[in-house]
């Protein structure tokens, strides 16, 4: 549960576990406002303008994968030690990876950016998609194993989001081969992680 006392979140999360639909979430729920991916290197000045206000206003924003280590070390330490941090992180790899590669492959990565009903997610070479996978592969073992402080740690299939302006994406109509694609790559990938082998099941969609 979080503090209704509470003043700055971070949402420190793994790629594709809903970190946008729960920033929006928790921001409406305790009036924080949400800067969302403030260090990501397109953003300076979302970036700029978050620091300014931190600690005037109650705050939320997110941060992916080892998008951590973009960060100056004096400025996370500030951040961190004055904000509640939850790792958010997700049990089935396979959807996620389906999620990540329809993402990249077609630029739309919330349901905010969907304008057409019904839309196909193009099949990229094999080489392109292994190594989108492989990326989000490395970035989860970087979100799980981090030893820093953590207050809350949520897992993606057990949120219930359904108040968030943001929701699930829509189906690609090229579904089933999407399906196909991607899961001969995450096969490919885990073989060199065997300790990660369940992670391709588990879970819901």
């Amino acid at each position: 549960m979080i503090p209704s006392n509470t003043k700055n979140v971070i949402v420190f999360s793994q790629y594709r576990s809903g970190s946008t639909a729960l920033c929006n979430f928790l921001g409406e729920q305790f009036n924080l406002r949400n800067f969302g991916e403030v260090f990501h290197v397109d953003t300076p000045k979302k970036k700029e303008k978050y620091l300014n206000f931190f600690n005037n206003i109650p705050t939320i924003i997110k941060i992916p994968g080892n998008n951590i280590t973009q960060i100056p070390i004096e400025v996370l330490k500030k951040i961190w030690d004055n904000s509640l941090i939850i790792r958010l992180t997700r049990k089935n790899f396979l959807l996620q990876s389906i999620s990540w590669y329809s993402a990249n492959a077609s630029n739309y990565w919330t349901s905010f950016d969907y304008i057409k009903k019904d839309y196909s997610v193009p099949i990229l070479p094999r080489s392109v998609t292994d190594k989108w996978i492989k990326n989000l592969h490395f970035q989860n073992h970087y979100v799980q194993s981090l030893q820093k402080r953590f207050d809350l740690e949520y897992c993606y299939e057990n949120l219930n989001l359904s108040k968030s302006p943001v929701t699930k994406n829509k189906r690609h109509s090229n579904y089933d081969q999407l399906y196909d694609h991607v899961h001969k790559s995450v096969k490919k990938i885990l073989k060199s992680c065997p300790k990660c082998i369940n992670l391709i099941y588990n879970g819901n969609s």
